[in-house]
């Protein structure tokens, strides 16, 4: 007697560019997926009431018409189209030297002396080259732990990888984990004193950038011998040489943690 075939497997969530029309359930993913606190409140915008939700929408709607070099992603469950999780990148390009000595632009954001921090760090650490940053990822309390933040997470590092530039984010200290899976690693820990707005607590945020990322680029087209070498960051060790064929090479810097495992 042969056994009865198994069930076909679950259509598989799919990434598509995010539409205006789909901000307000961005925008609901985004206030009810995250923690309900002063922090949310007060910094981030994220007011769980009717006025909260419909500033919220038109906050990123500005920004959706605004900032071309805004990526804006969705990943949808296929049988019902709701969306699971959804993220912005932006891909910034590299500045002159007189943008670099300017400085960073806080803009529009509510608490700039909560953000500036974050701008001024990233600035030593990019020194003006071009990057992809993660402006956020956001998955909603039902759809978690379904693989629809990582898809978007790939998104970026694979666009990153593309263009040969960096990557680089901010993370809640709840995201730490999440990211180092995917190979990113810790800078920097920023504390923000919650007591200077009247609120109590610490809020605490990580400056990340991927740890180990190919820049790559064509060395001799008439060959296509093709040559990649690793960006440094602070958490990198002396590179060496490692040839993998006759027509790729690649730099490999390993971090302090991979040395430790033998990973060199």
């Amino acid at each position: 007697m042969t056994a009865p075939p198994a069930p076909p497997a679950p259509p598989a969530p799919q990434l598509l560019p995010m539409e205006e029309a789909d901000l307000e359930e961005a925008a609901r993913v985004e206030i009810w997926g995250n923690p309900d606190d002063d922090m949310q409140k007060i910094i981030m915008e994220r007011d769980r009431t009717p006025a909260g939700l419909a500033k919220l929408v038109e906050r990123r709607r500005k920004i959706f018409r605004d900032e071309p070099i805004t990526t804006w992603l969705k990943v949808v469950d296929p049988t019902t189209g709701a969306i699971m999780a959804w993220a912005t990148w932006y891909h910034y390009p590299a500045l002159t030297e007189e943008e670099l000595a300017r400085g960073p632009e806080v803009g529009e954001w509510p608490l700039p002396q909560w953000y500036r921090p974050f701008m001024e760090y990233r600035y030593s650490v990019m020194k003006g080259r071009s990057h992809y940053l993660l402006g956020m990822i956001v998955t909603a309390t039902e759809y978690r732990r379904r693989g629809a933040a990582g898809m978007l997470l790939r998104w970026g590092i694979e666009k990153a990888d593309e263009a040969g530039v960096e990557v680089y984010l901010e993370a809640s200290e709840a995201g730490r984990p999440f990211y180092r899976k995917f190979g990113f690693r810790e800078l920097k820990v920023m504390e923000f004193d919650m007591s200077q707005l009247g609120y109590e607590g610490v809020d605490t945020h990580t400056c990340i950038q991927l740890a180990y990322w190919l820049l790559s680029n064509w060395v001799d087209p008439r060959q296509k011998r093709y040559e990649a070498k690793l960006l440094w960051t602070p958490k990198m060790v002396t590179p060496r040489e490692l040839t993998l064929n006759k027509r790729m090479s690649i730099r490999y810097c390993a971090t302090e943690d991979q040395r430790d495992r033998g990973v060199t």
